[in-house]
């Protein structure tokens, strides 16, 4: 996402993270908690995408999003896993 700035375009790092439901979990218990922290939600197979800036993200998890990224306690009944999606690179 772009913001402007004073001193110009800041482009802020923005994270993927991919939220592996339990079978028994609800989505829309899981995807309402990372709407209220600010974060964009798509609904996937498996569970969920969820994306933002990478503060709002390790805020959401309580922990750095450059390692691995725990369940949120509020959600450990509904989520099984969390994983990092690897960012695209350009190549030149």
């Amino acid at each position: 996402m772009c913001r402007g700035r004073g001193d110009g375009i800041h482009i802020g790092v923005r994270i993927e993270v991919i939220v592996e439901l339990r079978p028994d979990g609800d989505p829309r218990v899981a995807a309402g908690w990372f709407e209220e922290r600010g974060l964009e939600v798509l609904p996937l197979v498996v569970g969920l995408l969820v994306a933002g800036e990478e503060d709002v993200v390790r805020a959401a998890f309580d922990a750095d999003p450059g390692g691995r990224l725990p369940v949120p306690e509020a959600l450990r009944g509904h989520a099984r896993s969390v994983a990092l999606v690897d960012p695209k690179r350009l190549l030149g």
